[in-house]
């Protein structure tokens, strides 16, 4: 890893961490060793002798010493440890099914009951699901696989489980899951495996067999969680993030991103939907999970550590530690593991499974209380101490409080008789050599009784490799720990006494000398410990680190617990589909297309209208055979349908109802994922209309096109390195007679330079590390953030078919009453309006040849006309209502008179002369009406009172239906208070006091204007203006609302505010940060945004 800068901690009173309790420590005493006994041995104690560069010690330790917990698991996805263990009796496990049947063959089951709820789900709403509650009946024998070895990906997580059911890593089967639990089973029975332990949101057991070893507790019918989740397509379709993934049964994919819970102002949803929406329930899941995500991890699994298959033993596996050589740990992978490994794997796995009885190892050791021991005395002091000398002070201070931190971890080591020479040695080499027996004690304290002959003969294989890991570690800790305490004492910075030896600016390169060396340890160790967010979340906040299937980064974040939920989209677009509109692709409009085949489509494919997101599926089937990259040419306009909403999320739960509607008449949740199906029906639907393509949105927009044979032109079709395929740098400049020639020139791969990372540490490749294409893929999407959105495809706003219109579609109208607009779905269509809907889109295809008709009114000019007049406006007068105030009215009065003089100059053009308030006053500010009028009619009128009208569309009257009413509630507003403020007398130039009227206070006044302000914004939900990062990202950071597609976000650019996840970790800045409208019922806590 690469450090975390570390937080400001609390050094006080209150923040005293308790020392290890004694019982702990008198496991390891060992005999202390005499100065003299180390003349011989100074090359092992050498301070100035790292460990080797091909040590996977600390990744044996790091992995080992996380075992069942959600936090490091979720960071470092890829598991390299199969682990034996045991379910003991009474614990229960839970299963959600749409059957009221046990299952007969080996199913999921979930250590924690808000996991299975997630799939208690069905499709007849009113029948409700089912919920079964299991307890083991005798030790449940388990393998675990670690890592996130349940994240359906395929870089990765299921490696392990690949090698043990095919012996070779299948990526491209990691969707096989039906398969998978099958064969692992029947590769289980010989040895009597009852199920295998994953881990992705939560904690998951596949169980081989519902009657054995478990007896039922319960069987419910229950509520359904949300509507059931169906199995998607085996093979990736272009429009499907590469990474993106699903189970291909229980396990469904479900994405955070599907709902907003307005929890604030909608009441709990009774009946056969359920009491929570799927936001809600994912957020529990989550929740469960966090549960686990530190020491001891999940309670509920007894694991054997003398029963471990590393593939980070060297011993074991020499090929992988090869492979492994030079990459960061989050590259580790076991794809490279030769034949030979593969049939060394399975001689280690039969040797620890066979006559296994899950008994306790029979040297007794509890190696992760060791483990425990250890991260428990280094990890918080070594935080502190990077603390300490992260100081900017150009004063001794740092390295004399440094150094007393340094002697107090030292001190149970520091043998009396090892003192430094009276005057310092002068030699480079062995310098320090007087405290190696104080290395040599801290470095074997916790270890050396494991070495005993009568111990170290019960010890197993996996025993001893993570005994040897152990000593590794503390070898290291201590090496840099003693060196540091040695090199200070010399420099004279003991408290005895004394004169500073050096100058200031010495001891300020010997402080930065000294954090360099505990960054690197800690990066060497890279525990998750020090993976947190900073600073830490408040109340009503959980820590989370993005997990499969939501949000793939790596960096922890805060998530409002009121909320739960963020928003999707691009722009103003809601994740569900609502409108269905015609547009052009424009003559030599250049789009894109990525293939692992040499060969044009001769059938309908996806195509993308940027490259950044075409190059995403330029893959290879064969290594360094590359991918090709087409690019087409538009030869005359291209007749689309635009799909609004993120309609390439590949979600049942809204994203594809307007699809749905048009290929089947039909919402077909379980077919949310038949992708290939879909674009097949489509283009065949469209060809009576002459329809070229349909335009979708995911990470960036897409284009299914329907033949590339008609109407585009080939430009280029080039051989790529494959987007998945890692760029690496050439061993030699000497080149096989075989081997393309290579440019002599600057701009050789050879020749490219080491430069420092963000993160202030050297790159660990001497070439730059390469942006992965999902980065730019998503930096491509953002480009069409908003106005005016993606402008290479024109959109004829006359033919808009809208299920808001409820003049067409009364149902629909009707079903929305009460719901959030995120909740707003299309399933919920009467047969009656579905002809409608069928007919209608027949009267607007029918004689469309591509060219604008109707009106002719710019309606999307006019949309961002009024967006310009108020957006900006809004949100600022929102803000002088919330601003601070005390509770002495001259405060409130200054608020009040200020928000009155802004609202005059925004309702300004429409105040006429002949309103004016009457005497008595007007509690219903009639006097008002004609202002009120004028504000609101003055977009709209022309159009509806002119020759334009007669030309008006059916489409076009819905739009400008919907101009009217939005026009019109934000003058009646806006006009409503100013009128008010003027009958209190706030435009009196020489008020200082408003009068209390005795019915409502100058605070309760700011109340409750502010109140009619966020109702307005919540009412309008202008999402692509007041949806934004909280403060503004600075330079070089970008904001990105994610996608609805589950994809592995690894960037990896070098001049990065917030450390990329994959390569660096946070900055003392970086969490909680929200994304907030602050409007009512828009407030919430989103994800924090992507700093790219």
């Amino acid at each position: 890893m690469h450090l975390t800068p570390p937080a400001v901690l609390l050094l006080g009173i209150l923040c005293v961490k308790a020392a290890p309790g004694s019982s702990s420590q008198t496991l390891f005493k060992s005999t202390v060793p005499a100065a003299e006994s180390l003349a011989n041995n100074n090359t092992q104690w050498d301070l100035s002798a790292g460990p080797p560069s091909n040590s996977s010690s600390n990744f044996i330790f790091a992995t080992f010493s996380s075992f069942l917990q959600h936090w490091p698991n979720t960071k470092y996805r890829n598991g390299h440890n199969l682990v034996l263990g045991v379910i003991p009796v009474g614990s229960l496990l839970y299963h959600g099914t749409f059957r009221n049947q046990i299952p007969n063959t080996p199913e999921w089951t979930a250590t924690d009951p808000e996991h299975s709820y997630m799939f208690c789900r069905n499709l007849e709403s009113d029948t409700g699901c089912w919920h079964l509650t299991l307890a083991a009946t005798r030790p449940l024998k388990v393998l675990y696989f670690d890592g996130s070895s349940a994240a359906k990906m395929d870089n990765g997580p299921m490696d392990s489980q690949d090698l043990v059911i095919w012996k070779e890593v299948r990526p491209e089967w990691s969707f096989r899951e039906g398969e998978r639990i099958a064969r692992l089973c029947e590769w289980g029975s010989k040895y009597g495996i009852d199920g295998f332990v994953r881990m992705e949101m939560d904690f998951e057991v596949m169980l081989c067999d519902f009657r054995s070893g478990v007896e039922v507790v319960s069987f419910l019918n229950l509520v359904p969680a949300a509507p059931v989740m169906r199995r998607p397509r085996k093979e990736p379709l272009p429009s499907r993030s590469p990474l993106t993934n699903a189970h291909d049964d229980a396990s469904s994919i479900f994405s955070l991103n599907s709902h907003e819970l307005e929890a604030e102002i909608q009441p709990p949803t009774d009946g056969p939907k359920g009491p929570f929406s799927a936001g809600s329930m994912d957020f529990r899941v989550m929740e469960a999970g966090s549960w686990h995500n530190h020491f001891p991890g999940d309670p509920r699994f007894r694991l054997d550590y003398s029963r471990i298959v590393s593939f980070y033993d060297p011993v074991l596996f020499p090929s992988l530690q090869a492979a492994r050589q030079g990459q960061a740990r989050l590259d580790h992978r076991l794809d490279k593991i030769s034949q030979a490994d593969v049939d060394t794997l399975f001689s280690q796995l039969d040797k620890v499974l066979e006559g296994w009885q899950g008994l306790p190892a029979e040297s007794g050791i509890e190696w992760q209380n060791i483990i425990r021991v250890i991260t428990d005395r280094y990890a918080e002091r070594l935080e502190i101490l990077h603390y300490i000398l992260n100081s900017t002070s150009t004063t001794y201070g740092p390295l004399k409080m440094a150094y007393r931190h340094l002697s107090s971890m030292v001190a149970p080591y520091n043998l009396l008789s090892a003192a430094p020479p009276s005057s310092n040695y002068t030699g480079e080499e062995n310098r320090y050599s007087w405290a190696s027996p104080v290395y040599e004690l801290c470095a074997t304290t916790h270890t050396k009784a494991f070495e005993s002959p009568g111990t170290a003969s019960k010890l197993t294989h996996s025993e001893r490799l993570l005994l040897g890991a152990l000593k590794d570690v503390t070898k290291e800790i201590c090496r840099v720990v003693v060196g540091l305490w040695a090199e200070g004492r010399e420099a004279g910075l003991d408290p005895v006494p004394g004169e500073m030896g050096e100058t200031l600016v010495s001891h300020n390169l010997t402080a930065e000398g000294w954090k360099e060396r505990v960054e690197a340890l800690m990066k060497w160790l890279d525990w998750s410990f020090w993976l947190r967010c900073r600073p830490a979340c408040s109340y009503e906040e959980m820590c989370y680190l993005p997990t499969w299937p939501w949000f793939l980064r790596r960096q922890p974040r805060s998530i409002f617990l009121r909320t739960w939920m963020w928003r999707n989209g691009r722009g103003d677009d809601a994740e569900q589909s609502h409108n269905i509109i015609p547009g052009i692709i424009p003559i030599g409009t250049l789009i894109y297309h990525g293939t692992d085949k040499h060969e044009i489509p001769d059938h309908p494919e996806w195509t993308a209208t940027d490259p950044e997101h075409s190059y995403v599926f330029c893959r290879s089937v064969k290594a360094h055979s590359g991918c090709w990259h087409l690019t087409l040419v538009a030869t005359r306009p291209l007749k689309v349908i635009y799909f609004d909403g993120s309609s390439a999320a590949k979600m049942d739960d809204g994203p594809m109802d307007s699809q749905d509607l048009v290929v089947w008449r039909e919402v077909k949740r379980e077919r949310a994922n038949s992708d290939g199906d879909r674009i097949i029906d489509l283009c065949e639907w469209g060809k009576k209309y002459e329809i070229d393509a349909f335009l979708r949105m995911e990470m960036d927009f897409e284009i299914m096109l329907c033949d590339f044979s008609n109407g585009v032109h080939p430009v280029s079709f080039l051989n790529l390195v494959a987007a998945d395929q890692e760029i690496r740098r050439p061993v030699s400049r000497h080149l096989s007679p075989n081997s393309p020639a290579t440019p002599d020139s600057e701009f050789e791969v050879d020749s490219a330079p080491h430069y420092d990372r963000h993160d202030g540490f050297q790159s660990s490749r001497e070439f730059p590390l390469r942006i992965p294409p999902l980065f730019r893929l998503l930096e491509a999407g953002s480009w069409h953030n908003h106005f005016p959105g993606d402008p290479r495809i024109q959109l004829d706003y006359s033919r808009i078919i809208s299920f808001y219109d409820s003049e067409l579609f009364p149902s629909l109208h009707h079903a929305r009453l009460g719901q959030g607009r995120l909740e707003h779905r299309l399933e919920k269509i009467s047969p009656e309006d579905a002809r409608v809907f069928g007919a209608q889109l027949d009267r607007v295809l029918s004689d469309w040849k591509g060219i604008p008709s109707g009106s002719g009114v710019d309606w999307k000019a006019l949309f961002r006309v009024i967006t310009d007049r108020y957006a900006e406006r809004l949100e600022l007068l929102h803000h002088i209502l919330d601003r601070p105030f005390v509770s002495h009215d001259r405060n409130s009065n200054a608020t009040l008179k200020e928000a009155h003089r802004y609202t005059t100059s925004m309702i300004a053009p429409y105040i006429l002369q002949s309103a004016v308030p009457p005497v008595g006053g007007d509690k219903k500010h009639t006097w008002a009406s004609s202002i009120y009028q004028n504000c609101a009619t003055s977009h709209t009128d022309y159009i509806e009172h002119s020759p334009l009208s007669l030309n008006l569309t059916h489409s076009e009257r819905v739009l400008l239906g919907g101009v009217k009413g939005v026009n019109k509630e934000i003058c009646r507003v806006l006009v409503g208070l100013w009128a008010e403020g003027i009958e209190i007398g706030l435009a009196e130039p020489d008020l200082t006091m408003l009068v209390d009227s005795g019915e409502i206070s100058p605070e309760d006044l700011v109340r409750d204007w502010k109140t009619r302000i966020e109702n307005l914004m919540a009412w309008l939900d202008w999402t692509s203006h007041w949806l934004k990062c909280q403060p503004a990202c600075s330079y070089e950071v970008c904001s990105n609302i994610p996608s609805s597609s589950a994809f592995d976000l690894r960037l990896a650019t070098r001049k990065c505010v917030i450390c990329p996840p994959g390569h660096g970790s946070q900055t003392p800045n970086q969490d909680p940060f929200s994304w907030t409208t602050g409007y009512g019922d828009l407030d919430m806590q989103l994800e924090r945004p992507l700093a790219l």
